[in-house]
């Protein structure tokens, strides 16, 4: 509550996350940046603050961006453990 009656500034930070149960799917958030893998393998980079709706990807107008936060998922991902596939 304190940060959305602004009694308290919103942090910074960067949220990493994956699904693996039933599609698989990569994504982190840095700040306004998203950074999205589909089960396909298909990428995305999609701004946020600008575009809440992500229907814009931005992947190839920002590439400097795209390439930063997959290399940072990357790094993120070698110190997690290996998903457990759904079935096994």
């Amino acid at each position: 509550m304190p940060i959305i009656s602004g009694k308290k500034k919103e942090l910074d930070r960067t949220l990493y996350w994956r699904i693996f149960q039933r599609n698989q799917h990569k994504a982190m958030r840095d700040g306004k940046w998203k950074y999205f893998q589909d089960e396909k393998g298909n990428e995305y980079l999609f701004d946020l603050l600008n575009d809440p709706g992500e229907l814009n990807n931005l992947k190839d107008q920002q590439q400097a961006v795209f390439k930063n936060l997959k290399m940072k998922y990357s790094e993120w991902e070698k110190t997690v453990l290996t998903p457990i596939p759904l079935g096994k």
